[in-house]
């Protein structure tokens, strides 16, 4: 994957990251979510959360009361549409946010870490090159140095012969 296409995918996702926390609608969301299960499990460690993973939403729909079918994510939409209806519609402040949806996070970090070590070649490359300007530049000092004293003509007698360098001395 291009760079010029890295660069556009992480775009996206600073845009999507930046609706997501911008959201007061997404943010009262998960508060009463968070105080829902704080309420449900009230005298225990688990009763003064701060916050939850993700994948833990799934549970919402996994919880059921004792006596009848309700879910804790039926109970959840009911309280929301009796006492916070404004924030059923909460998606609509994330409108615009399906390409985001559609990047992999494998995929990325794969290409990425490709990036990455790419770059780290190129750094070495460079020293290499770095390296290698050093000693030639020290060669032709030596070189000038050998011509005064041994009265060469280094841009008359250096021949480039592909491979070689041969070198006359002149009379």
């Amino acid at each position: 994957m291009p760079i010029v296409m890295l660069i556009r995918i992480m775009i996206v996702m600073i845009v999507w990251l930046y609706k997501l926390i911008s959201s007061i609608k997404l943010r009262r969301f998960i508060q009463t979510i968070i105080s829902l299960a704080n309420d449900l499990n009230q005298g225990t460690t688990r009763g003064v959360a701060v916050g939850f993973r993700v994948d833990s939403l799934l549970k919402l729909n996994e919880t059921r009361a004792k006596r009848n079918k309700m879910t804790l994510m039926h109970y959840l939409c009911q309280l929301l549409a009796d006492k916070l209806p404004e924030l059923l519609d909460f998606s609509k402040e994330l409108c615009n946010l399906e390409p985001a949806s559609k990047i992999q996070l494998k995929i990325l970090a794969e290409e990425m870490s490709t990036i990455r070590t790419g770059l780290e070649k190129v750094v070495e490359e460079n020293n290499c090159v770095k390296k290698m300007d050093m000693c030639l530049k020290n060669f032709v000092r030596y070189a000038h140095k050998v011509n005064k004293s041994h009265k060469w003509n280094l841009s008359k007698d250096l021949e480039f012969k592909g491979i070689g360098i041969a070198m006359t001395r002149s009379l």
